[in-house]
């Protein structure tokens, strides 16, 4: 598991924690549908945390969560779609949560996405 620290008032107080924070993902095809990667988590502090804001390293990647709000010792979780049309090669992309105690966690996930080619010889994809 891996928490988010605030660093308000020069203290470091745990904040949320992660199952995981970075996936290694399968290898993926320019034509294939969007990917979803799910990372769950849940609220370890005594009080209330807002989700400010998520942002994106990448347009090809939204990011999603299932609340703004979460209470002391709920859970929930954070949903990135990546959609792999003209992403050929290794890729490292990365999500950022940001939460109302000026703590920010970086979720990031690796994959290769393989290139496609249509031919003319009846629709066959070849892979490159």
């Amino acid at each position: 598991l891996f928490p988010v620290h605030s660093f308000a008032q020069e203290t470091v107080e745990q904040v949320l924690q992660f199952e995981h924070t970075v996936m290694n993902i399968e290898t993926l095809s320019e034509d294939d549908d969007p990917a979803m990667y799910h990372f769950k988590y849940h609220n370890v502090s005594k009080k209330p945390i807002y989700l400010s804001k998520l942002t994106t390293s990448c347009g090809c990647t939204v990011a999603k969560y299932d609340k703004k709000v979460v209470q002391p010792g709920e859970q929930g979780e954070i949903i990135l779609v990546f959609h792999p049309m003209d992403q050929a090669g290794d890729l490292y992309r990365e999500a950022f949560v940001y939460t109302d105690r000026r703590s920010i966690l970086q979720l990031s996930w690796h994959s290769s996405v393989r290139y496609c080619l249509p031919l003319t010889d009846g629709g066959t994809i070849l892979y490159i």
